[in-house]
């Protein structure tokens, strides 16, 4: 979010109210998203945290990509959509993340767990706009530094999936 409006003027050529407009879109997707997403776990998936978080990884990563290579060439009120959406996705996990994490670690360390979880986020917090920043600056690109963003993003649906199978067999082996 740190480069969003400058990408928004220098990228897609927007003026800075419209620019501001649909970033404040975006952060209104980002808050509706963390409580309609939690909701969604409890009472549609019935508590399973992994799968809709999963799922809000990838849709995550294809509004990232669609929004770096084809967001210059959609009208406003679309780009405007897809920006709610990239919202309420990429903003709106966390709540379901950090329930995970409580819900996976052992009783006894809960509050450090979360608490290890939550200072390891806010690393990347304060890195991640570095790291984005000096990417636009090598590569002159915004969609590449989208796209790298996008592919670490798509790290962690992978671990989800891969650790969702280990589960499975864990259960099934030892039982």
């Amino acid at each position: 979010m740190a480069h969003f409006i400058s990408y928004l003027t220098k990228a897609i050529k927007m003026d800075f109210a419209s620019a501001g407009m649909v970033l404040s879109v975006t952060l209104l997707g980002g808050m509706i998203g963390r409580i309609a997403l939690a909701w969604l776990s409890d009472h549609v998936y019935n508590g399973n945290r992994r799968t809709p978080l999963q799922a809000t990884v990838w849709m995550t990563v294809g509004l990232i990509i669609a929004i770096s290579y084809i967001g210059f060439t959609l009208p406003f009120w679309l780009l405007t959509i897809f920006c709610f959406s990239l919202g309420f996705f990429a903003i709106g996990w966390f709540s379901l993340f950090i329930v995970l994490i409580a819900e996976k670690a052992d009783d006894r360390f809960i509050g450090l767990t979360v608490s290890i979880a939550l200072t390891l986020n806010q690393f990347a917090i304060v890195l991640a706009p570095i790291w984005f920043g000096l990417l636009v600056d090598w590569l002159r690109s915004y969609a590449l530094a989208f796209s790298t963003a996008a592919c670490i993003i798509a790290c962690g649906g992978i671990w989800l999936k891969k650790e969702r199978v280990h589960s499975f067999l864990n259960k099934n082996v030892t039982k």
